[in-house]
């Protein structure tokens, strides 16, 4: 299959028109030339109305009885109150599981027919790449709400734009005006209207409608190429919700466990089988066209290079062909085109010799056909082998990230950001300058302290995800303010994300003497008395930051959903041999003495005490209470058993599935525990991790997308890469 083939098809789709629209040339956008240096308010606002109508989507999605044949009625008449809704949360997650797994497969068939490429020979230096004249969209041209849930994509889209020829779409910010004017700004439904919907059917030869899509799908046998039928999910049996701890064998596309048998050779495929298939079709392009391997069209720094551009000869000699690897910063490629290594690999991957290939059989076959006495790897080479390995494990859409868990670690984002009710607020307009304010000095910090991790609030991450969906811009202003392209950190371990918080916030507050999280709830409040100074204190040190502390104290709310506190939707949860929970407790621990002087400081100063424990339960799904540690850790929401990849959690063993092979990765770092620069300098081999393991501020990986189903919390390693 050719990389604009789709790989899964429905079995009754709509007949493509043979007179296919093209996307709009003639009316664009009038916000479409954004300042290159940040968001605007009003763009930040019209943020928000998306992502609301985000959240009334996915609320009507869970909570449609018998979607996907998956009903209420499920839940056991015999089991007790907590039982029935632990069960009912679950049945409401595994719709909208289904739900965005469908809708990636119809944005990979949007991608395709929609997205126009672009002559390749064009696009051979970065200045070239840059100059692509955007797309040009109006109303008309815009897709289902459901393709828009991947939004996310246009944050990580740097890498497929390279790879399929469409720097167009790179180049082209998100089309607020035209999404916002389709939004009904009082029940926040999206419609733009009969003209779009009969140019995506056109386009695409999907139903606009996606809830009435057959469950019902083939696909070729990589054996045979004859047709293979399966189902999209195979849940919707009473049977399997029977009690509150589900462990089902589901053989559906979007269930863990898919497995789909050809009737005529007998191959048995699975999700294993197909990612490994991914990789061996991208290794066999790079070979025979030179298109680069997902996760390698930038340099460790994340910056645009020469050989970044599909179509080029990679590898001169002129300086000698170690000096033009390193120089070039394309290693992976490079070691993938080696006749032992290329080899191998698609020897591994042949299902007409082995019947299970996998993502381990990749590895092992690289570290059979590598040949690293020849050319001995440096730090930064081990980790570009790293990011591009972090693409496809856990991960077999065409794509560099793993959309589905992208999306799904993206609702923590849109359910706080709902919770907060800016939306609401007659100065949001306002509020959105002050959160625009307060991310350029956030960038400030990224730059001076470029080897740090910088957890943004809630605020600052919204004029993030803003700026990157306008991707050229945020590139560009990223590399004028700190050198390097910083990559929105898509997951990151929940203790170190909340490490990281406190660094966070004491340096913010020494770099501006401003308050950090502006919120007084249990959790912010201790960070900060951690950070406390005695001295200063006694000195009367920080006097404006003690003002917005008063003020924040006489006119907000404790409540933790209420504010724009810490930023955790990339929070996720380790899998690690021994006691997996002694961070956590250490971390508890922390926390516990720090709000316990909270408290005492709040009755010294004749206030109340921060309350905590109220704030200890997560409301999920709209019918369970889940007891959390803080806000600091991963979307409790999120059970990794109803999903093909587990997008919250990821195996940080040294040799697990989901690190890559010996001599190029450690534990963790697959995962996207660290990234260039917090490699560099540190030992990675095959006992042992990557150093440190965290992630890098400045170099900004953006890490795994979850993990292929070993570890014994049944989560793998890390895929989906964000870097």
């Amino acid at each position: 299959m050719s990389g604009d083939e789709p790989a899964i098809r429905y079995s009754s789709r709509k007949t493509a028109s043979a007179s296919t629209p093209k996307m709009s040339s003639t009316v664009s956008d009038p916000t479409a030339k954004e300042s290159l240096t940040v968001p605007s308010p009003m763009n930040c606002y019209r943020h928000l109305r998306l992502l609301e109508t985000f959240f009334v989507l996915r609320e009507e999605i869970s909570m449609k009885d018998g979607l996907y044949g998956i009903r209420d009625d499920f839940v056991p008449s015999t089991a007790d109150e907590h039982q029935k809704n632990q069960i009912l949360a679950k049945i409401r997650e595994k719709r909208w599981a289904v739900y965005v797994t469908n809708a990636s497969l119809r944005f990979e068939q949007w991608w395709k027919t929609s997205i126009p490429k672009q002559d390749n020979t064009k696009f051979r230096t970065a200045k070239g790449v840059m100059d692509t004249a955007p797309l040009k969209f109006s109303h008309n041209d815009l897709p289902p709400l459901g393709k828009q849930s991947n939004e996310i994509f246009y944050m990580f889209l740097i890498n497929d734009a390279v790879r399929y020829d469409k720097w167009s779409l790179w180049t082209t910010n998100l089309p607020w005006l035209a999404i916002d004017a389709s939004i009904d700004h009082r029940t926040f439904y999206y419609e733009p209207g009969e003209q779009a919907r009969r140019s995506f059917e056109a386009r695409t030869g999907l139903a606009w409608e996606d809830l009435g899509d057959s469950l019902d799908m083939t696909q070729a046998c990589p054996r045979c190429d004859r047709k293979i039928n399966f189902v999209l999910t195979a849940c919707n049996h009473e049977k399997d919700w029977s009690t509150d701890q589900l462990n089902p064998l589901w053989e559906g596309f979007a269930d863990k466990e898919f497995k789909a048998r050809c009737s005529i050779c007998n191959l048995v495929v699975d999700h294993e089988m197909l990612r490994a298939l991914r990789f061996r079709k991208d290794i066999i392009a790079l070979q025979q066209s030179d298109v680069p391997m997902a996760g390698t069209t930038l340099d460790a720094e994340g910056l645009l290079g020469p050989n970044s551009m599909r179509g080029m000869h990679l590898y001169p000699t002129s300086k000698g062909l170690l000096a033009s690897i390193r120089e070039m910063h394309d290693y992976p490629n490079y070691l993938l085109k080696q006749t032992s290594v290329y080899e191998t690999i698609v020897e591994v991957t042949d299902v007409k010799k082995h019947t299970s290939p996998s993502m381990t059989s990749v590895r092992d076959g690289l570290e059979i056909g590598r040949d690293f006495a020849r050319i001995r790897p440096t730090a930064s080479e081990k980790f570009t082998v790293r990011r591009m390995m972090s693409c496809y494990w856990g991960n077999s859409s065409p794509f560099a990230l793993d959309l589905i868990g992208a999306v799904l670690r993206q609702g923590g984002f849109v359910e706080k950001m709902h919770s907060i009710g800016w939306i609401h607020n007659v100065d949001v307009l306002l509020t959105m300058q002050s959160l625009i304010d307060k991310y350029k000095r956030y960038f400030k910090m990224l730059a001076t302290y470029p080897k740090n991790v910088a957890v943004p609030t809630l605020d600052v991450d919204l004029a993030w995800h803003t700026h990157q969906l306008s991707p050229k811009s945020y590139y560009e202003y990223s590399y004028a303010k700190t050198s390097v392209f910083i990559d929105h950190d898509d997951k990151i371990e929940e203790n170190k994300l909340s490490d990281a918080f406190e660094w966070t916030s004491k340096t913010y507050q020494k770099m501006f003497d401003k308050v950090y999280s502006e919120c007084i709830c249990w959790y912010c409040e201790a960070i900060r008395e951690s950070h406390r100074s005695k001295l200063h204190t006694l000195l009367h040190r920080h006097d404006q930051v003690n003002a917005e502390l008063d003020h924040l104290h006489r006119w907000c709310s404790n409540d933790p959903n209420k504010n724009p506190h810490i930023s955790a939707h990339n929070a996720i949860r380790p899998t690690l041999e021994g006691d997996e929970d002694t961070a956590s407790k250490v971390k508890a621990a922390e926390l516990e003495k720090h709000y316990k002087k909270a408290c005492h400081r709040a009755v010294k100063k004749g206030t109340s005490p921060p309350e905590r424990d109220q704030y200890m339960l997560t409301h999920t799904w709209g019918c369970l209470y889940v007891p959390t540690s803080g806000p600091y850790m991963g979307d409790p929401g999120i059970n990794g058993s109803l999903y093909a990849t587990n997008p919250a959690c990821a195996n940080f063993n040294p040799g697990a599935a989901g690190n890559c092979c010996p001599g190029t990765c450690g534990g963790g770092v697959a995962a996207g525990a660290c990234s260039g620069g917090a490699c560099v300098g540190v030992a990675c081999d095959s006992s042992g991790g990557c150093g440190s393991g965290g992630g890098d501020g400045g170099a900004g990986c953006g890490g795994g997308g979850g993990g292929d189903g070993s570890g014994s919390a049944g989560c793998g390693g890390g895929g989906g890469g964000g870097c």
